[in-house]
């Protein structure tokens, strides 16, 4: 937080949570970088989702333009992301299109 004048201002950011079945993901809206990675038993762990750096939020908001992130929860089969090596692991193109107008990619 900082001030201005006397007033204190929140600098968070707003985040969303990536969900799948390795636990959870919290990631920042704009950047898509990840924030907090949590296991399947909710603890904060070094697992699978470690390997991630960011997810494709510019991807998700071409493919979904009415959707929104910010306070959403999306499965992870529903967005690309790169990994801390560099490698990019796309959106599961079956899985979008199987949910794609019941969901609006959210779960």
């Amino acid at each position: 937080m900082s001030q201005v004048g006397k007033r204190e201002v929140r600098l968070e950011r707003p985040t969303f949570t990536v969900v799948g079945s390795h636990g959870e993901c919290i990631v920042d809206v704009e950047s898509g970088r990840v924030r907090q990675v949590h296991d399947e038993h909710g603890t904060a762990d070094s697992g699978e989702y470690e390997r991630i750096l960011r997810f494709d939020v510019g991807e998700w908001s071409a493919a979904y333009p009415s959707g929104r992130l910010a306070g959403s929860r999306v499965d992870i089969l529903d967005l690309g992301y790169a990994l801390k090596n560099g490698a990019y692991e796309p959106p599961v193109a079956e899985w979008r299109a199987e949910h794609r107008n019941t969901s609006i990619g959210k779960i």
